[in-house]
C-alpha cells in the first residue's frame, strides 16, 4: 500500500499535499504501468485521513490526465511527452480493477 507523510505540510491542503506525493510518484516512475492504487476507502484508512481528501487527489489527478478511472476504480497513466486522453486512445477496461499504465 502507498504510504505519504502529512507532517510538515505546511499551509498546503491534505488533498493537495496527497496529489502531489502521488503525481511525483507517477512523475519520478515509482507507480509503473499496470500498478494497481489502492480504493479510496481502504487508501484513506492506512493514511489516516478522509475519504473526502482521498477523492479529492484522484479527481485533481484525473483532471490533469495523471490518471483513469474505471467505475469503482482509479488507474494512473504514467506521462511522457504527453498527458494521455484514455477516451481517445481506448484504454478503458470492463474489469474491476485499477492500474497504472506506461505512456
Amino acid at each position: 500500500m502507498l504510504t505519504y507523510s502529512f507532517t510538515n505540510i505546511g499551509s498546503d491542503s491534505l488533498y493537495h499535499h496527497l496529489y502531489q506525493c502521488i503525481r511525483e510518484d507517477i512523475l519520478c516512475g515509482n507507480l509503473t504501468a499496470e500498478t494497481k492504487l489502492p480504493s479510496k476507502r481502504s487508501f484513506a484508512k492506512n493514511l489516516g485521513v478522509s475519504n473526502i481528501t482521498v477523492e479529492n487527489a484522484y479527481a485533481q489527478l484525473q483532471a490533469e490526465g495523471y490518471i483513469y478511472s474505471i467505475p469503482k476504480n482509479v488507474c494512473t497513466s504514467v506521462p511522457g511527452s504527453t498527458v494521455l486522453d484514455p477516451i481517445a486512445n481506448n484504454i478503458f477496461h470492463f474489469e474491476q480493477s485499477t492500474y497504472a499504465r506506461q505512456i
